[in-house]
């Protein structure tokens, strides 16, 4: 079982406070920290398969958000980065088979770049843009249908990181444009 303990918790603690002191920062090391995702995410385990999804993807919710005001995408891809971690978490700490032999670096490393993008854009909004309660109940749904489709067989834990990539690839498209427009 792969659980966030000693050192790599502290690491993550001290780097999630460190950051709102240095303000909204996050358009300069994006790039940086959304290939970091990705390449985690690919390499904690073998070729990504694309499997039949447990719960429908959310794509109304990215369609609707990609022409949504600055705030409203920042706030979105920030509940998203913080509902993906807190999943991978829970499954981690309640599967007997966590990771499936996958690469505990890897898996640590990803975790840590997704809390880092989250907690970079918290710091980028005011704290008046709330958790969109559609959102909250895809990964519910998701959570419930993960942990109970197949007891975490690699084949659920497969489904999973597919549909991380699938996160991390709508996400990069929502904030590149973010990115796009605050730098023309």
């Amino acid at each position: 079982m792969v659980v966030m303990s000693g050192w790599p918790r502290l690491l993550l603690l001290l780097c999630s406070a460190l950051t709102p002191v240095l303000g909204c920062d996050w358009q300069r090391e994006y790039g940086h920290r959304s290939n970091a995702s990705f390449r985690h995410l690919l390499r904690m385990g073998g070729e990504m398969m694309t499997p039949q999804s447990p719960v429908a993807f959310p794509e109304s919710l990215y369609k609707h958000y990609r022409t949504a005001q600055v705030d409203s995408k920042l706030a979105f891809a920030r509940d998203n980065f913080h509902f993906l971690f807190d999943l991978w978490l829970h499954l981690l700490n309640h599967s007997g088979q966590a990771g499936i032999g996958w690469e505990a670096r890897e898996i640590q490393g990803f975790l840590a770049s997704i809390r880092r993008q989250k907690t970079e854009l918290d710091a980028c909004l005011t704290g008046t843009q709330t958790t969109i309660k559609r959102l909250r109940r895809y990964y519910r749904k998701l959570r419930r249908s993960l942990l109970g489709r197949t007891g975490g067989s690699s084949a659920s834990w497969e489904s999973f990181r597919y549909l991380t990539k699938v996160h991390l690839e709508q996400l990069d498209m929502l904030l590149s444009q973010v990115k796009n427009r605050r730098a023309a």
